[in-house]
């Protein structure tokens, strides 16, 4: 209750708005809470979604996404892309983002951001509630390599893997099962 009280409320002073509200809508768990909760607090015709969807299923959501706005009466716009449209941009990327970082979602977000743009002046995401609720998968590998001894597993494959072929990856992960903190081992895995 608590919880939802919190989404509620902070959700109402997003979209505290006199223009249409925009959000970016994957179907996923977040983008459609955030979506179906400010279609509570606001008439439909104020909120409009938008989507990318792409021809490879694998990371196609516009499915998902489709049937979380008819079901809240919201307004979805969707806009296909294929990888080559993403590699076209790759310029813009370098040029709106100032820092380096890996994750691969900036170039569908970059180009979601301009389509939407067409629409409305701001757009709300669902970014984050899987960061907070432990929503991917190595958050809970990480508690199986904490719960059983990470590291006596890891010396255990970095052996293994001298066998087979050495290399400087393998040395990094040697190195790695020295690391006795927890995080600080994890860190360096997903980094790795």
């Amino acid at each position: 209750n608590q919880l939802e009280n919190l989404l509620i409320n902070n959700i109402k002073k997003m979209t505290q708005s006199d223009r249409p509200l925009g959000f970016f809508l994957s179907g996923g768990i977040d983008s459609s809470l955030a979506v179906s909760i400010a279609s509570k607090i606001n008439t439909a015709d104020k909120i409009k979604a938008f989507n990318l969807s792409f021809d490879d299923s694998i990371y196609d959501e516009s499915k998902d996404a489709k049937i979380v706005a008819e079901k809240n009466n919201i307004d979805l716009k969707i806009k296909k892309l294929n990888h080559l449209d993403l590699i076209k941009n790759l310029d813009r990327i370098y040029d709106k983002f100032d820092e380096p970082f890996a994750d691969p979602a900036c170039f569908p977000l970059l180009e979601l951001s301009r389509f939407a743009k067409s629409y409305v002046d701001v757009a709300i995401t669902g970014d984050g509630g899987d960061e907070l609720f432990g929503g991917y998968e190595y958050y809970r590998i990480a508690k199986i390599f904490e719960k059983f001894g990470y590291s006596k597993y890891i010396i255990y494959i970095s052996k293994l893997l001298k066998f087979i072929k050495q290399n400087h990856k393998h040395s990094l992960l040697y190195e790695a099962s020295k690391i006795s903190d927890p995080t600080k081992f994890f860190s360096f895995i997903r980094s790795f």
